[in-house]
């Protein structure tokens, strides 16, 4: 009989040492479990946005800045600013057939501050029409049809007519028509 008291002694001290009981270690999984998962929850509810969204908003914070930094650079001295429309430049491109299609151009320049003579503003517009001829004649009919490359189209015109024409002078290049026959 003492040998049975024994051994359940040995039994009942056994599972006090190898863990200290089964109802504590699971309450304690069980509350490690909820408090990550409660975490992640929080993290992703209040978190900061993801890296992509951080970076879009940045880059059309910068875009607003420097358009509005451009359009100051165009009011100084108190002037306002002077646009000069110029006559519609009109050149043959072909298709992938070989039919030829007429591209109508008509541009305005933003100047940078007001001329004091019509005859500058006069001045700039051979050279700006010489640039929108070159440029125009090298695109190929796909190109001018595809929505998707108009602004890819008017960017790069613009940059070489206000080279042309002079980067002092003009602040921007307006299109008023941008016409495929």
């Amino acid at each position: 009989m003492s040998e049975e008291k024994e051994e359940k002694a040995e039994g009942e001290e056994a599972p006090k040492k190898g863990g200290g009981g089964g109802k504590g270690s699971v309450v304690a999984m069980v509350l490690v479990v909820i408090l990550a998962s409660a975490g992640s929850a929080a993290a992703a509810i209040f978190g900061p946005p993801g890296y992509a969204s951080y970076m879009k908003q940045k880059a059309q914070k910068e875009k607003h800045k420097a358009e509005e930094e451009e359009e100051e650079e165009g009011e100084g001295h108190g002037e306002s600013a002077q646009t000069i429309k110029l006559d519609a430049v009109i050149v043959d491109i072909r298709d992938p057939k070989g039919e030829a299609h007429h591209l109508r151009v008509g541009m305005a320049l933003e100047l940078k501050k007001k001329l004091k003579e019509e005859e500058e503003a006069i001045a700039f517009g051979p050279r700006a029409r010489d640039t929108t001829i070159e440029y125009c004649r090298a695109l190929a009919y796909d190109e001018v049809t595809n929505p998707k490359k108009f602004d890819v189209i008017r960017k790069e015109l613009s940059e070489r007519v206000i080279k042309a024409v002079g980067k002092k002078h003009v602040k921007r290049v307006l299109f008023t028509d941008f016409v495929v026959q």
